[in-house]
């Protein structure tokens, strides 16, 4: 997270408390109205990604519970806690800026009716240009607006080309370098905020997440094809 000097401090440590606070309360069975974050912690009993995906299914418009779970997003800390989302102190890893990219010309419907699966790829290299679209569409920022916070003083809060109520969803980019021209190979994280490359792995940990995989060489010829890896925050890979 890079904190912002002018934010207070008591802010910053009420939005870090608030993004670490996970509640146990054996007793929340007895509980008649529960906050969603009570409901998630007895419901968060699967590793299944899909049962995760399924979250918001469990919640029921017009729910007391829900409603003041929902109200706490827009104090001060919360606020906070969403300028700061996906800031990171990396000042002291080198950034690599991003062309301007290349233009979309193909329309959403288009796409969708074209889109196919491919294991088969030329070998080519490619071009940084076509990756800074990539990282851009992918998670990029889109625009950005200036808050007033109820203390007093403003933040500035940025919207994400990422699907996401209050710019939270816990979506992270990094690239598996292969075969793009002026990069070496490695693990790369995309730093939206400033719309730069951070190299956190290099070419042998780059070669330990082909490893993991669990299509071999003979179904994807690695070597020849440049890997997009969109990791959750949860799985950060090369750090």
């Amino acid at each position: 997270m890079s904190i912002n000097k002018e934010i207070n401090p008591k802010l910053l440590d009420a939005s870090a408390y608030l993004n670490g606070y996970s509640p146990y309360i054996p007793w929340s069975g007895a509980i008649g109205l529960k906050p969603n974050l009570i409901k998630y912690t007895e419901s968060h009993y699967s590793p299944l990604l899909a049962e995760e995906y399924l979250l918001n299914s469990y919640y029921i418009r017009g729910d007391i519970g829900s409603e003041l779970s929902v109200e706490h997003f827009y104090d001060d800390a919360s606020i906070v806690t969403q300028a700061l989302n996906h800031h990171r102190d990396d000042i002291d890893l080198p950034k690599i800026a991003l062309p301007t990219g290349v233009a979309l010309d193909l329309s959403l419907g288009a796409a969708i009716l074209g889109r196919r699966s491919s294991n088969q790829f030329t070998g080519d290299a490619v071009s940084m240009d076509y990756v800074a679209t990539v990282a851009r569409c992918a998670r990029g920022v889109s625009d950005t607006a200036v808050t007033q916070l109820q203390e007093g003083g403003e933040i500035k809060l940025d919207f994400s080309t990422v699907g996401s109520a209050g710019h939270l969803y816990p979506v992270d980019v990094y690239f598996l370098a292969l075969n793009i021209k002026g990069l070496d190979q490695g693990i790369y994280y995309y730093l939206a905020h400033q719309d730069v490359l951070i190299k956190t792995g290099n070419e042998q940990h780059a070669a330990d997440v082909l490893a993991t995989f669990v299509v071999t060489k003979n179904g994807i010829v690695h070597s020849r094809s440049m890997i997009l890896l969109p990791f959750s925050r949860h799985t950060e890979a090369g750090d």
